[in-house]
């Protein structure tokens, strides 16, 4: 095996562990090849009406049909192996073991760095009322706009970014390898480095905070033009010769100015009003106001 474990090294870990799992059940418990299928929908095996259970086909010419336990094993896609299994215990019923790794690795769209999990999507998402059963947590510093990060030495990048300012929508094409080094204290201290979007000339302006005591306590904030879009604070000290992740503190609170603001508010609002009407499947256009 290589130094890192490559795709094939995982899955072929992922299949061997199967292998394993199954050589170890009793004898009695049934354990066969199958795969999903979409009978309720075209695009999904759920079996609409009871929670945590897909439809599923055993193997073969006459491969009989089932209606299986799915405890979050598999990705909810239609067409997928899978290794089923039925215990003669209770409470009796066909069970998901889990994708059947050796029919994966030959399946056109299950290859590369997803291991056979396909679209899944909808089960990571969050909208309002209605969230996915494995939901994913996404914090501002995940976010593409405007961010700044490390580059290379004393330098940072920041990404692009689309605004309105005075009825005008502007486009930030980013900008790489801005050098920070002439803020840069001599040794013993340090100070915050601030970056920000002018929304006057669309341009990356820095400014540079006073200087404390290089230690644990944080240098204070410089002041920030109004006409501006902040994206972070860079800390810099005199012995400093790389800027690194923790160096940087995100402020990117608000990606957008007052002007625009009001009208992102009455979207968002509309947009929560569709998201819990839909969420108890009652839509209906007249209960949408879209005035208010």
């Amino acid at each position: 095996m290589a130094e890192y474990p490559t795709v094939f090294d995982i899955r072929e870990i992922l299949r061997q562990k199967i292998d394993q799992d199954v050589a170890s059940f009793e004898s009695n418990v049934k354990v066969v090849k199958a795969i999903t299928l979409g009978v309720d929908s075209s695009t999904s095996p759920v079996v609409s009406g009871k929670a945590k259970y897909v439809w599923v086909r055993e193997h073969g010419l006459n491969g009989a049909v089932h209606q299986a336990f799915n405890p979050d094993k598999i990705p909810l896609v239609v067409n997928l192996p899978i290794l089923l299994m039925y215990s003669p215990k209770e409470p009796f019923r066909w069970e998901v073991y889990g994708s059947d790794w050796a029919e994966v690795y030959h399946l056109t769209g299950f290859v590369d760095q997803n291991f056979g999990v396909g679209a899944h999507s909808p089960n990571q998402e969050w909208p309002d009322y209605a969230a996915g059963y494995d939901p994913l947590s996404v914090y501002p510093r995940s976010l593409y706009p405007l961010r700044t990060y490390p580059s290379t030495g004393l330098l940072i990048s920041i990404s692009s970014h689309r605004y309105v300012y005075n009825g005008e929508v502007k486009t930030f094409y980013g900008i790489e390898d801005i050098d920070l080094s002439s803020h840069q204290p001599v040794s013993g201290v340090a100070r915050l480095v601030v970056v920000y979007l002018d929304k006057v000339s669309n341009v990356i302006n820095t400014v540079a905070g006073s200087v404390r005591m290089d230690g644990a306590v944080l240098p204070d904030y410089p002041s920030i033009p109004g006409e501006s879009i902040v994206s972070a604070a860079v800390r810099l000290d005199g012995d400093q010769t790389v800027i690194a992740e923790v160096d940087i503190t995100d402020l990117r609170m608000d990606l957008t100015d007052t002007e625009a603001l009001g009208l992102l508010k009455s979207i968002a609002a509309v947009e929560t009003e569709i998201d819990y009407t839909l969420s108890n499947h009652e839509l209906r256009i007249d209960e949408i106001d879209v005035d208010s």
